[in-house]
């Protein structure tokens, strides 16, 4: 019976060394890769060349290191991705093609297949990435990759100008999976191209939303989404739609209001109210320009503040906005002409006659007391006073 017990305890022993061996040789060594894949993969997505290069050292020693498991060969996939990140191409390519040879589980060889499909469809042959493209979606392919998919398809009609079904295709890409943050902003970028404003303004704040408010890597995504909206605001300002591009002034003042994109867009408020002959809301729009730490646009909203002033009759208060100016910014290049507004505020004010009256008893001067929408838009185009010779209220 002892013998029993003592060959029934080395059976156990034994079987626990045996665990500890497997867990050793097989568990270990996958847990080591995983956790390799997962530095690499965060490194990759950084857009920096040195952490990119990081990247790679890190997946060439898992594919070397276990170039038969299933992280090996997901290392070699994101090495064919960062060949594609730098624009290498051909290499992306053949290094992609290169792993269809070997025994994908059935997700990675999905997504080989259509990183070949999106390089063709976007350099090569567009036919043929097109159909690779609509055959996976044939396929049973998990919903991201599927939104992916969508995501390529709008985008090569987009490139094409079909900007309805680029729209529709972006919608699908959204359905299939509601985080995917480039379909996301592509839309909007679409619905902005189709000159839908309003429709493209309500999805850039749900991106803003969803995306910016809560990104991994906020300021990255912050920054990039304030370029962007700032460019679509001066571009609708441009084609003439002032009440959608206050609008998109005030989103940007709104949601970002203490940066040098916010600044600009309450100087560009202002100077819309001032279009609209909206001087008090202008004054105090300007007044919010001034306080910013960002100081771009402070000589200029001083200019147009004492204007502002100037339309109101306020002439008092003009005179003192101009001097202002012209002791702020000695050096400033608004100083001269902020020096013939202040004369001129003086002269109203002196007189006590009405802007109409002043300028037909001055018509040598050529004054004008109404605001020119195209002189504003010269304004901004050549970032110079509207009145770069003459004093014109």
């Amino acid at each position: 019976m002892k013998n029993l017990y003592i060959i029934a305890g080395s059976l156990i022993i034994l079987s626990g060394l045996g665990v500890i061996t497997f867990n050793k040789e097989v568990f270990s060594p996958e847990r080591q890769s995983r956790a390799l894949l997962t530095k690499g993969r965060l490194l990759l997505d950084q857009n920096s060349m040195e952490t990119q290069k990081e990247a790679m050292e890190i997946f060439t020693t898992v594919a070397s290191s276990f170039p038969k498991s299933n992280a090996g060969k997901e290392a070699l996939y994101y090495l064919a991705e960062l060949y594609e990140k730098w624009g290498n191409i051909d290499v992306a390519i053949n290094k992609y093609r290169s792993l269809l040879s070997l025994n994908l589980n059935k997700e990675l060889s999905d997504k080989v297949k259509f990183s070949i499909a999106k390089l063709q469809l976007s350099r090569y042959n567009a036919q043929e990435g097109y159909n690779a493209l609509m055959v996976l979606l044939s396929e049973n392919v998990d919903d991201m990759l599927r939104s992916d998919i969508y995501t390529e398809i709008a985008r090569f009609n987009a490139r094409q100008k079909n900007l309805e079904n680029a729209q529709s295709n972006f919608e699908i890409a959204l359905s299939e999976n509601p985080k995917n943050k480039d379909a996301d902003m592509e839309l909007a970028n679409v619905l902005f191209e189709q000159k839908k404003y309003d429709d493209a303004l309500k999805q850039y704040e749900h991106f803003f939303n969803i995306h910016v408010n809560r990104s991994e890597r906020n300021e990255e995504t912050a920054v990039n989404f304030q370029k962007k909206l700032m460019e679509s605001a001066t571009e609708v300002f441009h084609d003439g739609d002032t009440a959608a591009s206050q609008k998109y002034f005030k989103f940007i003042s709104d949601k970002f209001p203490s940066t040098i994109y916010s600044e600009t867009s309450l100087y560009y408020l202002g100077n819309l109210e001032y279009i609209d002959g909206k001087y008090k809301q202008a004054i105090e729009t300007f007044n919010k320009v001034i306080k910013f730490s960002p100081v771009d646009r402070d000589e200029s909203a001083y200019l147009k503040k004492g204007q502002s002033y100037y339309q109101l009759h306020d002439y008092a208060a003009a005179a003192r906005m101009f001097s202002e100016v012209q002791e702020l910014y000695p050096d400033g290049k608004y100083f001269k002409l902020a020096k013939k507004w202040e004369n001129e505020s003086k002269m109203a004010m002196s007189e006590r006659v009405n802007i109409q009256t002043l300028r037909e008893e001055n018509q040598s001067n050529t004054i004008n007391d109404k605001s020119n929408k195209q002189d504003i838009i010269d304004f901004f185009e050549k970032d110079l006073p509207v009145e770069s010779e003459k004093v014109v209220p």
